[in-house]
């Protein structure tokens, strides 16, 4: 940076008497950042465009004005920027004019200063800068484009680090940043008219010089063992400037929680705080300490711990340098639990609540309250800033400025500026008579390791396997799994599988299995990690972490997902699963405490190896199966689909046995039946399903009947069934040994036709039943409901014969009676064969044996016998003439025995 400050002479020049003093260095305003991202979001270059007309001109050296043409300027305050200028803008830049229009009230000065740090850089960027043109071109009034690029052209040139460090300025200053701000100090160019900088600058060398002070003598008093005295002055230190890494260090190496306890658990997602009185202080468990936690928090709901309090929370991560500056939390504890998403996973972490002391504001002239007179020439400023970059590290600074041990005469003159401008008692009380002045001790966490652990842990056990599935929290690069056997020998498992899901259904709350172990921590904190001069916890490496970044945060999305591992060929008996979580740290990987869960290996049945099914004689099926040695073998039929042979399945939510099918597996389907059938191992509390095979139970035809027509022939006649398409017709040997022989029949050729089939001679029984619904299902053989028995074909046949001649006259006819067998045995139970006259004689031929007169009766057991028998026709009286006569049987199996009768021409008795 070169060049000066402008001078005095600056405002006589313009012939403006005290209208600008000197150009500003820095814009002093808060959250300056978002105005220009929204500036530049409105496609301006500064803001005063925003507050002109379109081809009016602005001016700024004696206020804000917009001038619109000669004699015409209008002052452009709050009402102006909240009504024309907020019409112009629109709706896109509404939000921009009502911060300016707020700034502009709280601070009639802030917004022009603001308007003459923007064009002063546009000027310093343009090579031609110096030009009052250049100055007319951003929209300047050509009255004030001369002055403006004059003064502009004298003052420091401020480079990018310049720059960030006038824009940041009042944000670290307003924050309590005190050593962010005295670094921002030393970055700025002196100050020189700009007399709001340079009391803002005083301030916040006077907290510096504050702060040192009390480092000084706080750090004397610890070497001299006086640890509550050295940790009262590094709690003033902090509250000065919380942002200081050798107060907020020092404080917690020195601490004692007198006045509460602060507690950090971690979840899933973040790290949780909440502070506790110190009379409520429970046997919190966690990575290391006693108020750290790790899952569900053990606290109590929001306490504020020193009455109205209001808290800052500092995060302290083990081996980061003092250079890195300390992490600011959001939220107060006075409010509520405050929460840490971004806690770098795989590191060591602490966190301080200190009472927050918010820095004086700067009034409607911008003067500090506190620091309003008198007001300290350039080189005080200058070194009190730049003492700040080395009071972070404990050193002095460079070229000869004052050691910052011994500002202001001495530790007594450093407690008075420190108490003056911190606002707390000078007199370095701490403990109950600090409470009692109103001052709020500092809340100090134990150390964290930030590892969340695997979630919704879920452990099954199946047939010699167990299964574990777990949710990996984010940002975690992998998991560490250890299966232990009953006797504590580990158990060798397979790779992890990515989207497992282990088929139990008991989910292991990790918050409530999470191991507290001390001794398989794998590490804890040094003296060295965050000055607290411990040893670690007992069981832990005290390995100190080197300097590194950030680690991955619990939000970040690397490693999330379910995941899990089977473990096969295990005998039964209980098991121990823990997972821990591992980590990137800076010194390779961190693992979790872990999550740990139980389960127990049943035995389970040995498998169905097969199933089948075949019709049985009589009717019904006949189920066989192989294999479930020592186990119940049960028979099932499932709502949906069959579950794959060998899935394992819990015997209380099987479906119930068939009721049709015994222990022997003899099946009765109803008729109608159609079901896939399976069979299930079963052992006690678990199954495995089998194999399964279809079956099928017809329903069998009503009325069915069957009577021989001819030699060999039958016609069978039944009801059609209902809602059957087609119907199948079996013929089988009578004697049960034999193929059947099966025949379809369509219902309209059933009903058109009738239907005749060739069964031969023998017995046959036919079987008819509604055709099958499934080619693939074992159908069941129908019972008797829908059975007929046609015995063999025999038939009785007969002829009339003319008797013999004797002399010139014939004899009587006579009657041959034959009986037909051509299976061979003929059966029990033959019909009587009679022979019938019409009644009255003549041609009259009788339909029924009551139509007549009987002429002949041979018996069943003579044709039996005989096989062949004939009688002589005797004519009955009044017959004188030939007459008709026909044959007819009777009793017996009348219904089954075929009557072969001759032609009718024939049946004539003469």
């Amino acid at each position: 940076m070169t060049g000066t400050g402008t001078g005095a002479g600056f405002g006589h020049a313009l012939g403006l008497s005290r209208a600008l003093t000197g150009l500003p260095v820095a814009p002093l305003v808060e959250r300056y950042g978002e105005l220009v991202a929204a500036q530049q979001g409105l496609g301006i270059g500064h803001l005063g465009e925003l507050l002109v007309p379109p081809g009016g001109r602005l001016r700024v050296l004696d206020g804000i004005f917009a001038v619109e043409g000669p004699g015409r300027r209008h002052h452009v305050g709050a009402a102006a920027l909240r009504g024309p200028v907020a019409a112009r803008a629109g709706a896109r830049g509404a939000a921009l004019v009502e911060r300016l229009a707020g700034i502009q009230e709280r601070d009639p000065a802030a917004l022009r200063r603001i308007l003459l740090y923007q064009l002063v850089q546009l000027l310093h960027d343009h090579p031609r800068g110096d030009r009052a043109e250049t100055a007319t071109a951003l929209g300047v009034d050509p009255a004030e484009a001369a002055a403006l690029a004059q003064a502009a052209a004298g003052r420091a040139r401020l480079d990018a680090a310049g720059r960030a460090a006038a824009e940041g300025l009042e944000d670290a200053w307003a924050q309590g940043r005190i050593r962010a701000a005295a670094l921002c100090a030393a970055a700025l160019p002196p100050a020189g008219g700009d007399r709001p900088l340079a009391d803002r600058l005083a301030g916040i060398a006077a907290r510096v010089r504050g702060a040192d002070a009390l480092l000084d003598e706080a750090r004397d008093h610890e070497d001299r063992g006086e640890r509550e005295e050295a940790a009262a002055r590094y709690g003033q230190a902090a509250r000065l400037a919380w942002d200081c890494p050798r107060a907020v260090r020092g404080l917690v190496r020195t601490h004692a929680p007198t006045h509460g306890r602060l507690t950090a658990t971690l979840t899933p997602t973040c790290v949780e705080l909440r502070s506790l009185p110190a009379a409520d202080e429970p046997a919190a468990s966690g990575s290391a300490g006693p108020a750290a936690t790790q899952g569900p928090a053990t606290a109590p709901g929001p306490t504020e711990t020193e009455g109205a309090a209001s808290w800052r929370v500092v995060r302290l991560t083990r081996g980061e340098p003092l250079t890195v500056p300390l992490t600011e939390i959001p939220g107060d504890l006075a409010t509520g639990p405050v929460t840490d998403p971004d806690a770098p996973l795989g590191r060591q972490v602490r966190y301080v609540a200190l009472p927050r002391d918010i820095p004086p504001t700067r009034t409607a002239t911008g003067t500090p309250p506190d620091t309003a007179a008198p007001t300290p020439d350039r080189g005080s400023a200058a070194r009190g800033a730049a003492t700040a970059g080395g009071a972070a590290h404990g050193a002095t600074t460079a070229g000869g400025a004052i050691p910052a041990s011994r500002t202001d005469g001495g530790p007594a003159g450093a407690r008075a500026s420190a108490a003056t401008a911190s606002g707390t008692p000078t007199d370095g009380r701490t403990g109950p008579a600090a409470t009692a002045a109103g001052e709020a001790g500092p809340l100090v966490s134990a150390v964290l390791l930030v590892a969340p652990e695997v979630a919704e842990l879920v452990l099954a056990d199946g047939r010699a396997r167990i299964e574990a599935s777990w949710l990996r929290p984010a940002g975690a690069v992998g998991v560490e799994v250890t299966v232990t056997r009953p006797d504590g020998r580990p158990v060798p498992h397979g790779s992890l599988i990515p989207g497992f899901t282990a088929a139990g259904a008991v989910v292991h709350d990790p918050g409530g299995h999470a191991l507290q172990d001390a001794g398989h921590r794998t590490a804890s904190v040094g003296a060295d990690a965050f000055g607290t001069g411990n040893a670690g916890t007992a069981g832990a490496s005290p390995v100190a972490d080197p300097p590194a970044g950030d680690g991955a945060r619990p939000g970040a999305d690397a490693g999330a997902g379910r995941e899990g591992v089977r473990v096969d060929s295990v005998a039964p008996g209980p098991y121990a699963v823990r997972v821990r979580a591992r980590y990137a740290g800076p010194r390779g990987e961190v693992l979790s405490l872990g999550t740990e869960g139980e389960v127990s290996v049943h035995a389970w049945p040995e498998p169905v190896r097969s199933l089948a099914a075949r019709a049985r004689d009589g009717g019904g099926l006949q189920l066989s199966w192989t294999g479930a040695e020592g186990a119940d073998v049960r028979i099932v039929q499932w709502r949906g689909d069959a579950p794959a042979e060998g899935a394992e399945l819990a015997a209380a939510g099987l479906p119930p046995a068939l009721p049709w099918v015994d222990a022997a597996g003899a099946a009765d389907p109803p008729p109608g039946t159609l079901a896939t059938v399976t069979a299930v191992a079963v052992l006690g509390e678990r199954a495995l399903a089998g194999p399964s095979t279809a079956v099928e139970a017809p329903r069998p035809v009503a009325g069915l009947t069957a009577h021989r027509t001819a030699a060999g022939r039958a016609r069978i006649a039944f009801d059609w069934p209902e809602d059957a398409g087609r119907v199948v017709v079996a013929a089988a040997p009578g004697a049960g040994s034999g193929e059947s022989t099966e025949h379809p029949v369509v219902r309209a050729v059933f009903l058109r036709e009738g239907l005749e089939l060739p069964v031969g001679p023998d017995a046959v029984r036919i079987t008819a039943y509604a055709a099958p619904r499934s080619s693939l299902a074992t159908v069941a053989a129908p019972g008797d409901a829908g059975q007929v028995l046609l015995p063999a074909d025999v038939a009785i046949a007969y002829r009339v014969l003319p008797g013999q001649r004797r002399m010139l006259r014939r004899g009587p006819c006579v009657l041959r009676v034959t009986l037909l067998a051509p299976g061979g045995d003929p059966g029990a139970g033959l019909p009587d064969f009679v022979l019938v006259a019409g009644a009255g004689g003549g041609t009259a031929r009788p339909h029924r044996p009551a139509d007549g007169v009987e002429l002949c009766r041979v018996t069943g057991s003579e044709l039996a016998a005989a096989l062949t028998v004939e009688r002589q026709i005797v004519p009955q009286p009044p017959a004188a003439g030939p007459y008709a006569v026909r044959g007819f049987l009777l009793g017996g199996r009348a219904a089954s025995v075929r009557l072969d009768e001759p032609s009718l021409t024939s049946l004539v008795v003469r």
